[in-house]
């Protein structure tokens, strides 16, 4: 095999993953029932998945705040349909939570599968080199998936305990619906504020996260500066 063609193969045969999710090319996955490619294709769809979910929980989640600080800084005469729309959107906010962590937890699974196949696949690899260049990629891999899903770990832990602080909100004004219960919500609101900024902040962390490894493992050609030859070709 080229020096050529094992470069080619190892740029573009496979995808990886995020949120929060990220996998790497297989050397030698093109081999003659090489399971590579589909499991790689499964975990980065899988990948899309998670962020697209994540960031439907992003806007789920100022949603929520926004009913919450409405029923307490700009209370109505009658308190109840503000108080149920902060309930409504708590409840889609701790499903949206739910569903994230679902779809993570499928990612994890597709990358096992991945880096399993990966590993057996190296093993018919005859060239020293060359096999030692798959075990590196793969170790790169296995360490950018290992921080993506710490960063996913940290982000979730945060939006837990704001989903808790938040339920206890409601719940406590479920059975103080009043002016005064309203008032002395105010700072629980302002606290849910400022936590959900620490959380919009470690998602947007974790999706950085997520890109970064899709644009350099993703099964798709490298971007082309301006003065690049080939970026020139068929002008």
């Amino acid at each position: 095999m080229s020096k050529s063609l094992i470069a080619r193969s190892c740029s573009t045969a496979a995808s990886c993953v995020v949120a929060l999710f990220a996998l790497a090319p297989i050397t030698g996955c093109n081999s003659p029932g090489g399971k590579g490619p589909a499991l790689s294709s499964e975990a980065a769809s899988s990948a899309q998945t998670v962020r697209d979910e994540l960031l439907k929980g992003d806007s789920q989640l100022d949603a929520t705040i926004a009913a919450f600080n409405d029923l307490t800084t700009n209370p109505r005469p009658d308190l109840q349909p503000q108080y149920r729309k902060f309930a409504t959107e708590l409840d889609k906010l701790e499903g949206a939570a739910d569903r994230v962590a679902s779809r993570n937890q499928s990612l994890k699974s597709r990358a096992e599968s991945y880096f399993d196949a990966w590993s057996k696949q190296s093993e018919q690899i005859k060239s020293e080199n060359v096999r030692a260049m798959s075990a590196e990629r793969r170790a790169a891999a296995q360490q950018a998936l290992a921080k993506l899903n710490a960063e996913y770990s940290t982000g979730k832990a945060q939006l837990r305990a704001l989903l808790g602080d938040l339920r206890d909100a409601q719940l406590y004004l479920g059975h103080d619906l009043t002016a005064e219960g309203v008032t002395n919500a105010k700072p629980l609101a302002a606290k849910a504020t400022a936590d959900a900024a620490k959380v919009k902040e470690q998602l947007q962390v974790v999706l950085a996260e997520l890109k970064r490894v899709e644009d350099q493992l993703a099964p798709k050609a490298p971007a082309t500066s301006p003065t690049d030859p080939a970026a020139t070709v068929g002008r």
